[in-house]
């Protein structure tokens, strides 16, 4: 058997969920409740996080701390630290606004004016362009207007020193001129202003000098044992806010910049050092023959320099004193490879963590709409699917699996601000979304010691007030199983996408790379995305017709249509695709390379084709690993490949739509299902590697071979509802627990069962007294919230009934219907269980009698109809309590 099933089902799973501990500076008492909570959670680490703590670095701050990480050692647990005193990470605990001002970000901005020539004796106002106390002239160029658009053409007419007491003195030639002005700036959003300069290594420094070191002069005994690392919340450029939009051609969007960064353009371009200055207005606007080659070079230069002087720099410490380093940055709506809230390039940005690293929040990623832009609380109003379902956790596990110091390990931050709507049932989706993905490791948002706490909730405890808490910890020790599960092997995938980020840069037409993320995903297709890095610093080999990578392999590479690209990059693919690898571009080819050479002989080289017709392709070419009958374009699947085995995770995304499938898998071995939820395997049955797999909507399976011989014997039953146990026991009997899978055509009714009308009372979430509600007919059982009296509840409802069943008793299952949003079960006193989505069924062997029975249901509502908080505002509120219709049912003979 699988080593790391065995060491679930033992109970021996390593620790994988690390949520946030936010302080504000709380009594010690009511750290430690929280963090009794947190254990009691089935979860063995969490990250503290100032929010805001006002003394962070100051000794009240290091009295909560040395408390925390004290406590935490009593308990075997292991505390992580957000590396600012507010996020996001780069203020470095605010010293650059009180001792180093001179090391906050600088950029670059233009103004500019247009003027017809020609004009003789030409004397133009270049008063009042900038503020001389904190701004600088870097020079004054013209560029000649092309007639189209904005667009200029032809090179800079430097005037710089035509310029005498505020007036240009020009002989303007013939044509429309745009004359601009460049200036060093100091010009920032106001939530920047005191930000580190990302280009300036000692700016960058700086965080070392006010968080990591001062933390290890406190706490050195701890790290590398009881504290584990510092993480990094979201740091950026910083140049721009307001919009994710923050990418080259922007007219008067300040860029980042230092004095450094123009020797190195210059290098970059091949013109001479006093040069470069003049063709920055390229950034800005479109300049026939010098725009591309420019911008591609300014975001290699200012990502690369980003990379360095923060994420290896802090990484590097980190190692170099026994801790590692993990955080992510803002990927939103494209934010990952553009400047402002972005770093520019997603995985440069990260290469120096030990984790790769994503969040998923603000309502990005809905259950079910996962093919329509829809509403969500972030920049701009919506979410594109297209990224947030196809594309985000691809990006973390890509840069897990690709980069050897990531060590497979793919960090989601969860849960947070989706609102109290986003319950236990969501939650469960939103992790097998993010495990199917790749995702192994996770930090929820957030575990907050002040209660009521209107940030960016849910709070998982929240003082003892949210009623879901008591099975929050089955969630979690699913996710903890799951992760173990998919962590520690060789993901499989047929596919590389590359990472078009330059296309974007260089100003031309381009698609998404999402696009064909998506494409790949529907056509149940596997893929990692690599980047440019990869392919041409010697990670990347072609060994017999394949792309290697870090071990891994992938039969083709897809690039997204891309107008531009630079000529180097070009030239790798090229000779990519000459020793035998199938490279192919997705709606349509280059049509030149950045620096303007011509790309025919290179493009003869790849194939090409319509977005929509790429799934196909691939499949013609032999370049897929599984077959699925009928075609599923809901059905996920992720696949690794352990010590002469394979596991597979599929997840059904639809919420309304069944799986009912066949899938053939090359593995051989016996093949187990594993559930998670209740730490159970099962045999089941794969003839001729065919693997018949039902799965209702937003449910999930793993299927585990060994390796040892091809398909297996037995019964593939993977459970409709994730049944949820905690060893409660009645009367010195404890349910039997595996939640079948029975498909609609296998299911019957029991026959003559007589249902009495349902007691029902209520306990108000934080309290411990139920109360009557009333008695009500089993087909008329109500949503309680939609009662106007009650449409503010929040917290437990009881239904007690008793039935007759006469004639056979054994295996019967209890289908209760629709339920908001969890439930528990006791039959005749014995503790059947919880489940925490849809379906909601539980075995009932051996509790069943003859005649009379009793039934029990505790379900607990969304804590969304008592907060009404903003956040929950982008999702429906599920109804309230047991709704039905509930049936026994057994499988048909």
């Amino acid at each position: 058997m699988d080593q790391r099933l065995t060491e679930c089902l033992e109970n021996r799973q390593g620790s994988y969920i690390l949520p946030f501990f936010w302080q504000h500076g709380e009594e010690h008492a009511r750290l430690l409740e929280e963090m009794e909570a947190i254990a009691g959670s089935n979860v063995r680490e969490f990250c503290v996080e100032s929010r805001i703590h006002e003394q962070f670095g100051q000794e009240a701050w290091w009295k909560d701390m040395g408390f925390i990480l004290e406590e935490a050692r009593k308990r075997h647990m292991k505390v992580w630290l957000l590396d600012d005193k507010r996020f996001p990470s780069g203020y470095a605990n605010d010293i650059l606004r009180r001792q180093y001002p001179h090391l906050r970000k600088r950029g670059i901005r233009e103004v500019h004016m247009d003027f017809l020539g020609p004009l003789s004796h030409g004397v133009l106002p270049s008063y009042g362009r900038f503020n001389p106390e904190t701004e600088r002239l870097l020079g004054i160029y013209a560029f000649k207007r092309s007639g189209k658009g904005e667009s200029l053409c032809g090179g800079p007419v430097e005037l710089t020193g035509f310029q005498r007491d505020g007036l240009l003195y020009w002989e303007i030639p013939d044509g429309v001129w745009r004359v601009f002005w460049i200036i060093d700036t100091d010009a920032s959003p106001d939530c920047y202003r005191d930000y580190l300069d990302m280009l300036h290594p000692d700016s960058c420094r700086l965080m070392l000098e006010t968080v990591y070191e001062p933390h290890y002069a406190h706490f050195a005994p701890y790290f590398g044992n009881t504290f584990q690392g510092f993480f990094s919340d979201e740091p950026c450029f910083g140049n721009d806010a307001g919009t994710y939009d923050s990418k080259l051609g922007r007219p008067g969007m300040v860029l980042p910049f230092r004095d450094t960064l123009l020797p190195r353009l210059a290098e970059a371009v091949g013109a001479a050092p006093e040069k470069a200055a003049g063709l920055l207005p390229a950034l800005w606007y479109d300049c026939e023959g010098i725009s591309p080659r420019v911008r591609t070079s300014y975001m290699d230069i200012i990502t690369k320099a980003y990379s360095q002087n923060f994420g290896w720099m802090l990484g590097d410490w980190c190692r170099a004193h026994g801790v590692k380093y993990i955080g992510h940055v803002i990927e939103d709506m494209n934010a990952h490879m553009r400047t402002g809230y972005g770093a520019g390039h997603f995985f440069r940005a990260l290469d120096g963590q030990d984790m790769a690293g994503i969040d998923i929040v603000l309502n990005q990623w809905i259950p079910g709409l996962t093919d329509t832009v829809h509403t969500a609380s972030i920049a701009g109003g919506v979410a594109d699917p297209a990224f947030f379902n196809y594309t985000l956790a691809k990006l973390a596990a890509s840069h897990s699996h690709l980069q050897p110091l990531k060590r497979g390990r793919a960090m989601c931050e969860i849960f947070g601000a989706f609102g109290w709507a986003e319950g236990l049932p969501m939650m469960k989706r939103m992790a097998d979304h993010m495990l199917v993905n790749g995702i192994n490791h996770f930090v929820p948002h957030a575990f907050s010691p002040r209660c009521p706490d209107g940030d960016c909730p849910p709070h998982f405890y929240a003082g003892g007030t949210n009623p879901q808490f008591p099975l929050f910890g089955e969630l979690t020790a699913y996710m903890q199983r799951m992760s173990h599960m998919l962590a520690g092997g060789l993901h499989k995938a047929s596919a590389a996408v590359f990472y078009n980020a330059e296309a974007e840069w260089a100003g031309g037409e381009y698609m998404l790379f999402q696009e064909v993320c998506r494409a790949l995903t529907r056509g149940f297709i596997d893929f990692d995305v690599v980047h440019e890095d990869l392919l041409q610093d010697g990670a990347a080999q072609v060994r017999e017709g394949k792309l290697w990578i870090n071990g891994e392999a992938f039969g083709a590479l897809a690039v997204a249509y891309s107008e531009r690209l630079p000529a180097a990059l070009l030239k790798t693919l090229a000779g990519l695709a000459r020793q035998g690898l199938d490279v192919v571009f997705v709606g349509g080819l280059c049509k030149a390379s950045c620096e303007g050479s011509d790309v025919g002989e290179l493009n003869a080289l790849f194939h090409t084709l319509p977005l929509d017709g790429l799934v196909s392709w691939m499949r013609e070419r032999g370049h897929f690993e599984l077959q699925c009958e009928p075609f599923c374009p809901d059905l996920r699947f992720y696949h690794i490949q352990r010590d002469g085995g394979d596991v597979y995770m599929f997840y059904n995304q639809s919420l309304a739509r069944p799986a009912d499938v066949r899938i053939h898998l090359p593995s051989e071995g016996p093949c187990l299902f594993y559930d998670a939820f209740q730490n159970r395997v099962s045999a089941a049955q794969a003839p001729d590697g065919w693997l018949p797999l039902y799965l209702p909507g937003g449910c999930s399976a793993l299927v585990v071979f060994d390796g040892s011989r091809k398909g297996g014997e037995g019964t593939v039953s993977p459970p409709l509802a994730p049944a949820v146990f905690d060893g409660k026991q009645t009367d010195g009997k404890r349910a039997e627990s595996l939640t079948p899978a029975l498909r609609p055509d296998r299911e019957m009714e029991a026959s003559g069962t007589e249902w009495e009308d349902f007691q029902i009372s209520l306990c108000p979430a934080g309290e411990e007294e139920f109360s009557p509600y009333g008695r009500f007919a089993p087909d008329r059982l109500p949503d309680l919230t939609a009662d106007p009296a009650y449409s503010r509840f929040c917290g437990t409802i009881r239904y007690e009934t008793a039935f007759r069943l006469e004639g056979r008793i054994d295996g019967f299952l209890l289908d209760l219907g629709q339920v908001g949003e969890t439930a528990q079960v006791w039959v005749n006193g014995v503790y059947c269980g919880a489940a925490i989505q849809a379906p909601y069924r539980f075995r009932l062997p051996d509790v069943l009698r003859p005649g009379g029975n009793r039934l029990a249901v505790e379900a607990v509502n969304s804590p969304a109809y008592r907060e009404r908080d903003y956040f929950s505002g982008f999702l429906p509120f599920p109804p309230s309590g047991l709704l039905g219709p509930v049936r026994l049912l057994r499988e048909k003979d």
